[in-house]
């Protein structure tokens, strides 16, 4: 099958499981809290352990030969393996057969030893109790900290009983007692004992692991033959450093201030064994290829907790490591066809596993990196609109081909005042509500002139989706600055903000788009370039980064991005802002975008603004900044998908209450009118611009479903 085709299968594989995605969900909820409160007791251990694992990496050829070198000395055997292939053949000469206890091991696991073992003929078992319980019941694993969390009770007696050949009652506590039974007679019939670690020490050459079970200590200090495997991302510079990096797992991946069990091996116990198996494949090649920043993962799973698609669809996002940064893994371990076919177009950029990783890896960026290999491969329509894209200002080139999609193979849907295919479109759902385009442009219609103002000068950014087909939006805001004495430009030909080519791996047209934005708004000479659209803004205040080391326009992308601001922190410091003259009588909940409140760090402002104003009662949903599911074309070439991740989002709203939402982006408003028709609810959608300007003006205009009846055709 081609890559397409199986990342579908697996996506199917993974939404067909409810009970699974259910049970993620609710172990998200229970540790969250937990685990920032466990954070909040440890505040300069990110960084401290972010710093250990950047120098580790920047050194990591010395570790590597110091680390190999105090081991032998130690009494390990160590064995450097330049591919995974090298591994399993160096390992299975080591395993005559018999039984063999594996701990929970990300590195095992990516070289695929259990089955070759098996294959081999013995017998092998995973200490780990939830992994024992899948390994059983050949059921795939919810989650890496609680693999068999989904399996209900009775299952479980069931598997233990099938086990032990008797009955065992659907009892947690008689079941975890047959457990142990059946653990403790394995470790003492073992052969051999695999672990993988969380660090190993150069200085001293020791090998640190943490848990919570105490299983591996029980391998370590009573396999015959002990068998480290690790990948060489592993080694740090001292014992300090490497405790700290268990110690970090413990806080970030179960809320613990230290985990139960820190075993430190720095020598084998006579006369057992121990060989140490450094995994080197993919390494090299990731540092090569300036994607260090995957060396630094330290497996705490604390990005998956957070992760939209994760908890979706479980371990199908990913491929032996799991989730975005699995993703990237995959790419350097295995094969760029596997990180195509794990997922590597579904992150959504919502840049939730950034904040939850405590060594603050960027996986998103990486996978828009990692893109532009696969951009060769684009379907022709896409690649067609993504040229389209760069052909003219914020998607005008692509719009008579959007226009006409819509007027041969659509069918409008009046009451919600947008369209939907006739049949599927490739991988567009027939089912997805799509803004109809307007028939004129919002640039188009501004004829290039400036709304005169005293004193402040902005330059106001339009963004694709406002451009082609949320223009009301547009309106507000001009609206807006005009009446609070902001003089406005609208330059005619501002490009898009080039998200849509950068999340296809268009990287040269991308290119094309952001530095024909800089040359266009240095010429304005605006005091600030104000947008109403929060992916625009995140993306235009990522120019920097994306030109780093392009000595033509790096320092200009740094200038041009420290003026760009979201439009209510910039009505945010306007006095004017306050002197309502109407009301807006409605219950109002705020979503918060993913670009905005995480990759611009504005959450307050839009809340004081719609909170000062006169009949408004702002009332908050759960978990406000969780993903709608929107990411551009990611909502239409998995629609299903998109539509789990939004059935909670729909889910957080009607628990607020409120008869109207607010958010921020023009993509969320398209998405959340889509995801609340779909569940039923019949809400406003609205940008927080046009709420304000209802009740700046004292327009009582009426709603309907977001939009201003009667409201202008451009």
């Amino acid at each position: 099958m081609r890559p397409d085709q199986v990342l579908r299968y697996r996506i199917e594989r993974g939404l067909s499981d409810k009970t699974a995605s259910s049970i993620r969900s609710l172990l998200r909820m229970a540790s969250k809290i937990r685990i920032s409160g466990c954070v909040g007791r440890w505040p300069e251990l990110a960084g401290q352990v972010r710093e250990i694992k950047e120098k580790s990496a920047a050194g990591l050829e010395s570790l590597l030969e110091q680390a190999a070198s105090r081991m032998e000395k130690n009494g390990f055997r160590v064995f450097r393996a330049a591919t995974n292939r090298e591994a399993l053949d160096y390992i299975s000469g080591l395993v005559a057969g018999g039984l063999v206890i594996k701990s929970k091991s990300n590195a095992a696991k990516e070289i695929g030893l259990a089955r070759v073992l098996e294959e081999k003929g013995c017998r092998v078992v995973e200490s780990d109790l939830g992994d024992r319980i899948c390994q059983l019941g050949n059921i795939t694993p919810a989650h890496p900290i609680g693999p068999a969390i989904h399996v209900p009770v009775d299952r479980v007696a069931q598997i233990f009983s099938n086990e032990l050949g008797g009955k065992i009652p659907a009892d947690p506590s008689e079941i975890v007692g047959a457990a142990r039974k059946l653990f403790r007679r394995n470790f003492l019939q073992m052969d051999v004992g695999i672990t993988g670690a969380n660090a190993i020490a150069a200085d001293t050459g020791s090998v640190v692991l943490t848990e919570n079970e105490g299983n591996i200590r029980l391998i370590a200090g009573l396999a015959p033959v002990h068998i480290v495997v690790a990948g060489i991302e592993k080694i740090v510079p001292t014992l300090e450093d490497a405790v700290k990096v268990a110690h970090t797992a413990a806080v970030y991946g179960a809320g613990q201030d230290i985990g139960t069990y820190i075993t430190v091996i720095t020598g084998p116990a006579e006369p057992a064994e121990v060989y140490v198996v450094l995994l080197e494949q993919g390494r090299w090649e990731a540092l090569r290829e300036n994607f260090e920043e995957t060396l630094y993962c330290i497996n705490c799973g604390s990005c998956l907790m957070e992760c939209p698609v994760y908890l979706e669809i479980g371990e199908n996002y990913g491929s032996r490591y799991v989730g975005g940064i699995g993703v990237l893994q995959s790419t350097f371990r295995e094969s760029f066809q596997k990180a195509l076919e794990s997922g590597l177009d579904l992150c959504l950029n919502c840049k939730t596993c950034i904040n939850r990783c405590p060594v603050k890896i960027d996986t998103p960026r990486h996978i828009l990196r990692l893109r532009r290999k696969a951009a060769p491969g684009r379907p022709p329509a896409e690649k067609i609109l993504l040229g389209r894209q760069k052909a003219g200002p914020q998607g005008e080139g692509a719009a008579f081909l959007i226009r006409g999609a819509e007027r041969l193979l659509g069918k409008r849907d009046e009451a919600l005042h947008g369209w939907r295919l006739r049949r599927p479109l490739g991988s567009v759902d027939c089912r997805r509500l799509m803004p109809s385009a307007t028939k004129k442009t919002f640039l188009a219609g501004q004829r290039g002139f400036t709304l005169p103002g005293a004193g402040t000068r902005v330059a106001f950014f339009t963004g694709c989706l406002i451009n082609l087909f949320c223009g009301e939006i547009g309106d507000s805001a001009l609206s807006l600055l005009r009446r609070l004495g902001v003089e406005a430009a609208v330059p005619r030909r501002q490009m898009c903000c080039s998200m849509p080519n950068l999340a296809a791996g268009d990287w040269e047209g991308a290119l094309a788009m952001i530095t024909a934005n800089i040359d266009l708004f240095e010429r304005e000479g605006a005091d600030a370039v104000v947008t109403a659209c929060a992916t625009c803004g995140s993306t235009l205040r990522e120019y920097p980064v994306l030109l780093d080391g392009d000595p033509r326009w790096h320092a200009r992308a740094v200038s041009f991005a420290g003026r760009v601001m979201d439009i209510t922190v910039f009505l945010s410091g306007l006095p004017g802002i306050k002197n309502f003259r109407g009301e807006f009588p409605s219950s109002v909940t705020y979503h918060d975008p993913c670009h905005l409140a995480r990759a611009q760090g504005v959450r307050e402002e839009p809340r004081a603004l719609l909170a000062g104003i006169p009949g408004l009662k702002l009332a908050e949903m759960s978990d406000p900044d969780a993903c709608c599911g929107f990411g551009g074309a990611f909502s239409l070439k998995f629609y299903q998908l998109a539509c789990g991740i939004g059935s909670k989002k729909a889910a957080s709203i009607a628990g607020s209450g409120a008869d109207t939402v607010s958010t921020g982006c023009p993509g969320c408003v398209v998405h959340l009118r889509d995801v609340l028709q779909r569940e039923g609810m019949k809400l406003k959608v609205m940008h927080t611009v046009e709420i304000l300007e209802k009740a700046l003006t004292g327009n009582r205009g009426g709603v309907r479903d977001g939009r201003p009846a009667g409201g202008k055709s451009r």
